[in-house]
């Protein structure tokens, strides 16, 4: 194991992974960095090689002014070869370690994969992690294929969802790619959309850095659906390598029937195309596949343009002060009770 401080060196290892995630990205660990979170990047090389058996983007904080801290892996660690069961223990047995090291309370791993890995699942059971009761990002998620480019991508959405892009663009909607500028206006929209789902947004200060980051390097856009001048509906798509993510989607109280949200996430779509992505997440997928899940809306709408659910491991918890975590989760739980009874 080794640290890895500079980019260039990051990105070249990066690319000998088969599908590096956005959230284990030089650029998402430096947007982190300037809120809050220190970094660690940590690197595996294969035996008697230099080429990369597995890369770990670690983030670390402080949990408020308590004593807590946690080691955070969003959609990390990365294996050059997911289902090598001997390269997870030395990976996750030298982390231990290496957390152990610097005083922290736990380890939450989030890795990027399919449910059905259970003998990846059944090795980290063996070394002491357990499934985690906070899922900080989504467990499931959605993706669709762009290799077949636009054609193929219509030809794989539903009828219905067709017929809506068409429908706002006969309803006087257009479509335009944005930036920086354009950020106030999505905002707008996107407390709107907060506002009618029920979430919070971070700071405006946040979103304008993550377009710093993206922006300048053409691996973001700003996407507005409007008519007359006035936005109904907003994208803000993220590319890392050959894959684009549907991060952020907003739509205005107003104008919803006439679907300039269809339109905008087409015209994501195509941009992320035009970008050379060959895939598409969509950030997010349901537990259930029936109305009672609170995702069972997004998930039709996603599944229109022929997004594929992928149920997945989620996030893993292991213990460092075993004590002190099991405070941390009592006081959790507490909180999640409050917020569903609210």
């Amino acid at each position: 194991m080794r640290a890895v401080l500079e980019r260039q060196d990051w990105e070249r290892l990066e690319r000998r992974l088969p599908a590096p995630h956005l959230l284990q990205g030089w650029d998402w660990g430096e947007l982190k960095r300037g809120w809050g979170w220190t970094l660690t990047r940590l690197a595996w090389d294969r035996p008697g090689s230099a080429e990369p058996a597995a890369l770990a983007q670690v983030l670390v904080r402080r949990l408020g002014r308590s004593p807590l801290r946690m080691a955070y892996l969003p959609k990390g660690p990365q294996l050059a070869e997911p289902d090598d069961v001997e390269t997870w223990a030395r990976v996750l047995c030298q982390l231990e370690r290496w957390a152990r090291g610097a005083g922290l309370t736990w380890i939450k791993i989030d890795p990027d994969l399919p449910v059905d890995a259970e003998p990846v699942a059944a090795a980290w059971r063996a070394l002491g992690w357990r499934p985690s009761e906070e899922q900080i990002q989504f467990r499931n998620t959605m993706r669709s294929s762009l290799r077949g480019g636009e054609s193929a991508v219509l030809a794989g959405m539903r009828a219905k969802t067709r017929y809506n892009i068409r429908l706002a663009e006969r309803r006087g909607i257009t479509v335009r790619r944005g930036g920086a500028a354009d950020l106030s206006t999505f905002l707008e929209l996107y407390r709107q959309t907060g506002r009618r789902a029920g979430f919070g947004l971070r700071s405006a200060d946040y979103y304008r850095d993550l377009l710093d980051r993206y922006g300048s390097g053409d691996a973001a856009c700003v996407i507005l659906a409007e008519r007359e001048g006035q936005a109904l509906a907003g994208v803000v798509p993220l590319r890392h390598h050959r894959r684009a993510w549907y991060l952020y989607g907003a739509s205005a109280d107003a104008g919803r029937e006439d679907m300039p949200a269809y339109l905008a996430q087409w015209e994501s779509l195509r941009w992320a195309i035009e970008q050379g992505c060959e895939d598409y997440d969509w950030w997010g997928g349901p537990e259930r596949l029936d109305a009672s899940d609170p995702l069972w809306g997004i998930y039709r709408f996603k599944a229109g343009f022929g997004a594929e659910l992928q149920h997945q491991l989620g996030a893993w918890d292991l213990p460092l002060a075993p004590l002190r975590f099991a405070a941390y989760r009592r006081l959790a739980a507490w909180r999640r009770a409050r917020l569903q009874a609210r």
